[in-house]
């Protein structure tokens, strides 16, 4: 049996926002261990997130990829980051957050703009915090 676009498409969205949620739990679970100065805890929950994010990500696109986008996708830039870690993943929560909001309504070039974004600051973050710890 093939599944209809539409079914693709809702499903897609189902795996994106299941994915988002489980990076939303992981950051929190990263804020968690920075509190109980937990490294370790902090470098695994800030990896499963990131992974989680591009998944996501992923998704969207390719429900993007379903549409005409006449401009292309945007671009992923290098994120800066000029708050401590724990307020860059309290940003990160926040765009997600707002992301899946966006989602449930609509999937637009903006949408996947603002994920990419969060997932930008959220990979930076990554790099920054695996560097500190070697």
């Amino acid at each position: 049996m093939v599944a209809s676009d539409s079914e693709a498409y809702d499903r897609r969205v189902a795996k994106a926002l299941d994915a988002l949620s489980v990076c939303v739990q992981q950051v929190r679970t990263a804020i968690d261990g920075l509190k109980a100065g937990s490294r370790d805890n902090v470098d695994a929950a800030i990896w499963h997130a990131s992974a989680q994010a591009e998944y996501a990500l992923f998704l969207i696109g390719l429900n993007l990829g379903d549409r005409n986008i006449s401009d292309g996708f945007p671009k992923r830039h290098q994120a800066k980051l000029s708050e401590d870690l724990a307020s860059g993943l309290q940003r990160v929560i926040d765009a997600i957050t707002k992301t899946m909001e966006q989602i449930r309504s609509d999937i637009t070039v903006d949408v996947y703009e603002d994920l990419l974004k969060a997932t930008s600051v959220l990979i930076s973050i990554q790099e920054k915090n695996v560097r500190y710890n070697r």
